[in-house]
């Protein structure tokens, strides 16, 4: 140190490197890992409306909420319904045409042409049509639900007297005479 500068002088280099979180690489990682999130809860979101369409599809018929089935046959389903839109909450039943009978063309008319029928007959002893449609490319029959039980679980459980199956056998074929009438039978 004789004050004296050098000629040649000798240079340190000091880099300072910014923290992690500051670098491109982490900002990268980042916005990908955010991009991947926010797929992710769209994708579940999505999928959770897709869900609750599905369900909401097979739980309603139109303006019909379905409480429970009761009873099938050839071409169609029938289930206890509930009107939705009026404040009535008196059950309905539904008749609703099976999926894998909708693809038959035959079976469509068939169906429709019942309902027409049915539609067109005014009678104590024959159940009365609300309402008739297609929803969701499933047709569907609406009618007044009848509580009680059929004459098939009677005939089965209870002795029928003599006069009870006369008042029966009035009442059908007075039904049949009114069905006849129109041209049905």
């Amino acid at each position: 140190s004789d004050g004296v500068w050098k000629k040649n002088t000798t240079e340190l280099r000091i880099r300072i490197l910014p923290p992690f979180w500051k670098t491109w690489w982490f900002i990268s990682i980042c916005a990908l890992l955010i991009i991947a999130i926010s797929y992710g809860i769209v994708s579940f979101i999505l999928r959770f409306l897709t869900l609750k369409r599905f369900w909401r599809k097979k739980s309603f018929i139109a303006n019909y909420k379905i409480i429970n089935n009761i009873g099938m046959g050839g071409m169609a389903n029938i289930y206890r319904v509930v009107n939705t839109e009026t404040r009535k909450k008196s059950p309905y039943a539904i008749k609703l045409m099976r999926d894998e009978i909708m693809m038959n063309d035959h079976q469509r008319k068939r169906f429709i042409n019942e309902g027409k029928i049915i539609d067109s007959i005014r009678h104590e002893n024959i159940v009365q049509i609300i309402r008739r449609g297609e929803f969701n490319k499933r047709l569907y029959i609406v009618m007044e639900l009848l509580i009680g039980k059929t004459l098939a679980d009677m005939i089965e459980t209870e002795k029928i007297s003599l006069q009870d199956s006369l008042e029966i056998m009035i009442q059908l074929t007075d039904a049949l005479m009114t069905i006849h009438q129109l041209g049905v039978i």
